[in-house]
């Protein structure tokens, strides 16, 4: 077994024992215990020299992690759910760039933001009106007095609601965002945000669509168009992803390369740039799962290594895992996750092959085969068009994020030019609307299923990785007969 399998290996060590303690949540003010235990038999593996001693190890700390987690997240759930009780709970929220207005079934506009009250996730709803201070902005902090909702979902369920209206409650503005480096950076997307408009006043909601793929600012499209998107299984494109954080790292590694950096010193400047790009978009699971294995890709060169893609997502799980375990159920994160690690497996499969034109094809299909089980299992659909939907908008989402960026670039230096290649990009993503709008109309795009269970989900995968390795025996085979 090579090395990087042997990570892989590790990475499923952990994700199966963190999976065990998250099944027993019961038993998880037991966690020290359970930590006594998993230390004395890994002590004793060391001692008798078992060779799958570490692989245990990992497993036992995946559980402790888990049941840690969980009972940090239950007796933080029970304190606040016996207050609620009684009076409505008080908490400050830092307000982020995930601030957008909904509205109610009756009508009622609401301004939403995503924080946390003692460790819990919550979605907060402020009702317009009772905005005294002016709307909220982002960056600022707000001391918001609300209800925590009740639901039947466990301590890691979705965001729970947290409803600032009605009687004992309010909102008041704390500080306002007039400095610190998260007021400046927002500050900063505000300003790409306008230049990526450059030329397109023609087509508001083109330079939306070009702002949601390379600035994440998804708020910006309207619901008909979204509806249109998610039908189609395109959605996910405007998710900032691996996909961007790639191409912008590209773009970078290009620029340094023409001020002779040299390529083991690249990572130096990159690196920091990627991480202001993904603090800059929001900080969302997949950016910060893309921008992790970043650093480890392309800051192997500086340790006189060669940069290896199974590897680097071996020791991003881990570090995301590890610091979080509750991550798990952050279905964005778990989504980036499956699909990068089919896309590693398919260069692996595939390398060092040179495949004709349908290699295209298959990286879209394994990215697409990596997400149906959560698809599947978490919103109960399956998306038949997004297999052929992403063959033409996946290529489509990257020129559109290149040109982009240029157009953002070009901006300091003429807007004329700017204007040129932002409609460039806005063509792009016409092109990625026209075609999810073509692939959305067909009736079998998009098929409600029943929720799948643990077991589909992973024969599903199981399937999936014995057809990589079949291809690439296939491959090997052909190879040696030429």
């Amino acid at each position: 077994m090579t090395c990087e399998f042997k990570w892989v290996l590790i990475c499923a060590m952990l994700a199966l024992g963190e999976g065990c303690g998250f099944a027993v949540t019961d038993l998880s003010h037991a966690w020290p215990v359970v930590a006594a235990v998993a230390l004395f038999a890994a002590t004793i593996g060391y001692g008798l020299d078992w060779r799958p001693w570490p692989y245990l190890a990992v497993f036992l700390l995946g559980v402790v992690l888990a049941m840690v987690a969980a009972e940090r997240r239950l007796r933080a759930l029970d304190e606040l759910l016996e207050e609620n009780a009684g009076r409505p709970t008080e908490a400050e929220f830092r307000i982020g760039g995930d601030l957008r207005e909904e509205r109610h079934g009756d009508g009622r506009a609401c301004l939403t933001f995503v924080g946390e009250v003692r460790g819990i996730p919550v979605r907060v709803h402020l009702p317009a009106g009772l905005v005294a201070d002016g709307a909220p902005r982002v960056g600022e902090t707000w001391r918001c007095t609300g209800w925590l909702g009740r639901g039947s979902e466990g301590p890691f369920g979705r965001r729970r609601p947290f409803w600032v209206g009605g009687r004992g409650t309010s909102c008041a503005r704390v500080e306002t965002q007039t400095a610190g480096w998260r007021v400046r950076l927002e500050r900063f997307r505000e300003n790409l945000s306008r230049r990526v408009g450059i030329g397109l006043g023609h087509a508001p909601g083109t330079a939306d669509l070009n702002r949601a793929m390379l600035l994440g600012e998804r708020a910006r499209i309207d619901r008909e168009t979204r509806d249109v998107f998610v039908a189609a299984g395109t959605v996910h494109l405007f998710a900032i992803s691996g996909l961007h954080v790639v191409v912008v790292a590209r773009l970078l590694n290009v620029v340094l390369a023409l001020v002779w950096v040299p390529v083991r010193w690249r990572a130096l400047v990159l690196l920091p740039l990627v991480w202001v790009y993904v603090a800059m978009v929001g900080c969302g699971p997949s950016a910060v799962r893309a921008a992790t294995m970043a650093v480890f890709y392309y800051g192997a060169p500086i340790f006189w290594r060669r940069p290896n893609g199974l590897t680097a997502w071996a020791l991003a799980f881990l570090l995301t895992y590890v610091r979080d375990p509750a991550m798990a159920f952050d279905t964005g994160c778990t989504f980036s996750f499956a699909v990068m690690f089919a896309l590693v497996l398919w260069g692996w499969a595939t390398r060092p092959f040179v495949l004709p034109w349908y290699g295209k094809f298959g990286v879209v299909a394994v990215a697409w085969a990596a997400g149906v089980p959560i698809a599947a299992r978490v919103f109960g659909r399956i998306t038949p068009g997004g297999l052929l939907a992403n063959v033409v908008t996946v290529p489509l989402a990257e020129i559109s994020v290149t040109l982009s960026a240029l157009g953002v670039v070009a901006s300091g230096l003429s807007q004329g030019v700017a204007a040129h290649v932002n409609n460039f990009a806005g063509l792009a993503t016409a092109g990625m609307e026209g075609v999810s709008g073509l692939v959305a109309a067909r009736p079998w795009a998009n098929r409600e299923v029943a929720p799948w269970s643990l077991g589909d989900c992973v024969a599903w995968y199981v399937g999936l990785i014995l057809a990589l390795v079949v291809l690439r025996t296939l491959l090997l085979r052909r190879r040696r007969t030429l």
